[in-house]
This record gives structure tokens, sequence and C-alpha cells, in this order.
């Protein structure tokens, strides 16, 4: 009884002393009260692949204590973007090979599938926003909400109204490459865009302003990032000599720059281009020409695009921008698989 009361007077002693920490909220708080079943920091593992224009890229890595890292890379190039059931197969050997058989997928759509708009919506909508984003998606993307596969993220709030952006791609395009999967004994958790994921890569690096561009297959796609939000998205066709290539390009990247602050970071990750395109942009100031090792994840990302990349970063980074376009933009503690497993 003695050692009970003593337990219990301890115990009294000491939980002001607990419960004052546990309000501070401050790091040490957060080491002494952390919970393994916190999912900014539980261990999770994550199979990415970036569907591109000419082949695919899967990469595999996982996430301890919040810190991510790769374990494993694999590329497959195609004759434009792959076939379903090739990709399907292809996949499932590189799983195989990389010893990661069961994890569940996420896919990054390629610019050129995904429609993206930023637009704003009073406060007034805020609890009901999957509701009014499906009922208005007609009139923000060229689909109508069950056409769609989409999602939305909330970039800033002011006192006028909160500024959203919407992601969506059209489900018909989409949905033959789960099938395939889901034959394949794949669970599928998330579908995003290779923009948001190239975003969370330069956020997760620092760069809260900067462009993105990415050449690869004959066209070029590209995202601008000011304060870690997305404020516009573009994509075309490179055609003509190298001469009106490098042009298209410093034009395209001259009018993206405007407005920004001269200390803009240009980030460009160039694949099957001539050294002559190269040198011409690399006559623009802030130009960065980027590839995986420049993100540090080491000699296990050798393969993997930075399309890729930036969709692991997307799923298992706790401070990533975290879209998942099989929500429709419900949220939910534990979004649901595409798999053909009941």
């Amino acid at each position: 009884m003695k050692t009970l009361a003593g337990l219990r007077a301890l115990s009294t002693q000491f939980s002001p002393f607990w419960e004052r920490l546990r309000q501070a909220g401050g790091k040490a708080g957060k080491v002494l009260f952390f919970s393994l079943g916190d999912e900014a920091i539980s261990p999770r593992r994550s199979l990415c692949v970036s569907l591109e224009k000419g082949g695919f890229s899967a990469v595999c890595g996982r996430r301890v204590l919040s810190r991510v890292s790769v374990s494993g890379s694999r590329a497959f190039p195609f004759q434009g973007y792959p076939d379903p059931a090739d990709f399907a197969s292809s996949l499932d050997l590189a799983a195989k090979e990389m010893g990661v058989s069961g994890v569940a997928v996420s896919i990054a759509l390629p610019k050129a599938w995904t429609v993206i708009k930023t637009f704003n919506l009073p406060h007034s909508v805020k609890q009901n926003l999957p509701e009014v984003l499906s009922y208005e998606m007609d009139r923000i993307t060229p689909f109508s909400s069950d056409e769609a596969l989409y999602d939305f993220e909330i970039l800033k709030e002011t006192e006028e109204g909160m500024h959203i952006v919407v992601v969506a791609a059209k489900a018909e395009m989409v949905l033959p490459y789960l099938e395939a999967l889901a034959e394949r004994g794949f669970q599928v958790e998330r579908v995003t865009s290779t923009v948001s994921g190239a975003g969370n890569l330069c956020l997760r690096s620092g760069w809260k302003d900067c462009i993105f561009l990415e050449i690869s297959g004959g066209e070029y796609s590209g995202v601008v990032y000011a304060d870690g939000m997305i404020t516009a998205s573009f994509s075309r066709s490179l055609a003509g000599d190298d001469a009106a290539k490098g042009d298209l390009l410093v034009s395209e990247l001259e009018t993206r720059n405007q407005g920004l602050g001269k200390e803009t970071k240009i980030l460009v990750s160039v694949r099957e281009q001539s050294n002559a395109v190269i040198e011409r942009l690399r006559g623009l100031r802030g130009v960065m020409f980027v590839k995986s090792s420049d993100f540090g994840f080491g000699s296990s990302a050798a393969d993997a695009s930075l399309s890729s990349l930036g969709c692991l970063v997307e799923s298992l980074w706790p401070k990533a921008m975290s879209l998942n376009l099989l929500m429709k933009g419900y949220r939910e503690k534990k979004r649901p698989a595409f798999s053909s497993r009941g």
C-alpha cells in the first residue's frame, strides 16, 4: 500500500510538469510524446511510378521517423506511352527485382494528361468544398465530376477567401492502367501528377520560388512555384531544328519568369536533347540543370526520373502537398486502395 501511495504522490507531483511540457508543443514535447502510430513519423514503404512519354520510371523507398530514402529504381523505355498491359507486366518485373512485391503503388500522371487550375472561393464554402467542387467541376475543368479523377489543395487563405488548386484527369485514360495493375495483384493507393511531385521535390530541397522545366521525348512541361505554391503550369511539343527549339524554350522561360524575383531558380531536367539546346538554356540567368543525384537520394535513385522521385516525396514526406485523384477531394484518415482483391 505504501508503494501504491508513493506512486500516486509522484504522479500528482509531476503531472503539472508533464502537462505544461505537452501543451508547450515544442521539440522536446514532440520527442517525448511521439507515437509510432503518428502518420507523420510511422514507418512506411511506397512504390512510385511516373508515367512518361517514352516509358516509365519506378522507384521504391521508405520513411523512417519522417526521413525519406530510396532503396531501388528502374527505368523502362517504350515508344510513346506504354500500353496498360505492358506497363503492368514491366512494373511486376521491377517490383520483384527490387524486392517490393506487395507494396502499395502510387502513380504520377504526365502533365499532358492532367488539367491544373487555380482559382478563388469564399470562406463560406470551406466545410463543403468536395461537394462544391463536384458541382462546379465542369466549369473549372473540361470534365464533369463523373468522368474525372481529381483532388484539390487550399494553397492559402486570406481575408478575401481561399486560393485553391485543382488537379484533374479524365478517368477513361487512367482506369485501364489501374485495372491492369489490379489484375497483377497491385494495390494502387494514390494517383497524382508529376506537377505536384516536382513541386514537393523542390520544396523539400528548399526552393520555394522556382520554375521547374522538364524536357523529354520531343516535348517539354513545366511548373511555376511561388512561396511553395503552384501558380502556373505549361507544356508543349518541341519541333524544328535546334535553333527553333532553343528560341521556343527561352521565350517560354522568360515569359514565365516575368513578375518573379531576380533570384528565382530555373531548374531544368533534360533527357534526349542536343548540346546546342542545352547551351542555349545555360545562358539564361538562374538556370540550374538538375538530375536525381542533386536531391540527396544516393546511388539507389540512379535510374529514377525526377518525376518518380517527386511522386515518392509526395507519398512519404510528411510536409508534402499531397494530392490523390482517386479521392475526388474527400479527405479520410485512411485512403482506400484500388485493387482487385476483396
